[in-house]
């Protein structure tokens, strides 16, 4: 299954007529739209709501982790080398509130320009309000992924920005939305379609005890969420290879607890050095 989280009408409305979704009409909450394989939600401006809406798309449709969920929408751009109207796939994501960062894994080959996307808890007109560094600023793509870490593997979870403007005008044309968003669709679709045929070639080859023994060190060793999911990545990577091999050789690390941020560090750069392949 595909999911697909826009923040408003306007950017969902080219996706929705590209694959001819229809709208659920028993659907309460948020504004839903289903087709072949593909669901669709408007979730709302800024990461809270944002966060509120995925946790009730991905529960409500029993989402498996080996699905795939998109971020699709507009966004702002810092990078002055950016046009009005270029897609850009995020391989960064930060909380400009929380200061937390998060790293979509983009393991697919894809035709897009790659960039760093700040999520701000208000608009932000003019870039020198941008304090952090970074590419683009929106207000959900932060919520969206942090919420879809929770069911999914973050190889799994997308977002594909379309720059609007360049920081200088809060002002939205549906019209523009729609033309720009849609001028970028066939190639936000071959992305989705190489995501799920790699999810259909690569099957998750962490066996439960491997995950259990994951799940265990990270919480040992009080792994930030960034650190948590390098760990995961790398065990990842190492089962591919191997294959055959389990992670039962990381078990004598279950029973460590660091004392400080040095020893957190220490051990994880071991554990690193166990799973490189």
């Amino acid at each position: 299954m595909v999911f697909i989280c826009c923040a408003f009408y306007a950017e969902a409305k080219p996706v929705i007529d590209f694959y001819g979704l229809k709208k659920n009409h028993y659907a309460s909450k948020f504004d839903i739209y289903e087709g072949e394989n593909i669901i669709l939600i408007i979730t709302g401006m800024g990461t809270v709501i944002t966060s509120a809406a995925v946790s009730h798309i991905l529960t409500g449709y029993s989402a498996q982790k080996t699905d795939v969920a998109l971020n699709i929408g507009i966004a702002g751009a810092v990078n002055p080398n950016y046009r009005k109207g270029e897609a850009i796939l995020c391989n960064k994501v930060v909380n400009t509130f929380s200061e937390r960062c998060f790293y979509p894994d983009i393991l697919v080959k894809h035709p897009f320009i790659e960039g760093t996307l700040l999520t701000y808890p208000r608009p932000v007109r003019g870039k020198e309000k941008v304090f952090n560094k970074g590419d683009l600023v929106d207000m959900e793509g932060a919520g969206f992924f942090e919420a879809a870490s929770s069911f999914l593997y973050v190889h799994n979870i997308q977002l594909i920005k379309v720059v609007y403007d360049l920081l200088d005008d809060l002002s939205i044309n549906k019209e523009e939305i729609y033309g720009i968003i849609r001028d970028n669709l066939e190639n936000i679709d071959y992305y989705i379609k190489a995501l799920v045929e790699a999810n259909e070639l690569i099957k998750n080859p962490l066996s439960f005890e491997d995950e259990k023994i994951l799940k265990k060190i990270a919480q040992n060793l009080k792994l930030t969420f960034t650190m948590e999911r390098r760990l995961y990545n790398l065990a990842l990577a190492y089962k591919i290879v191997k294959k055959d091999k389990d992670l039962s050789f990381l078990k004598e690390f279950l029973n460590i607890k660091p004392d400080s941020k040095r020893e957190v560090k220490y051990y994880f750069e071991l554990i690193k050095k166990r799973l490189s392949v």
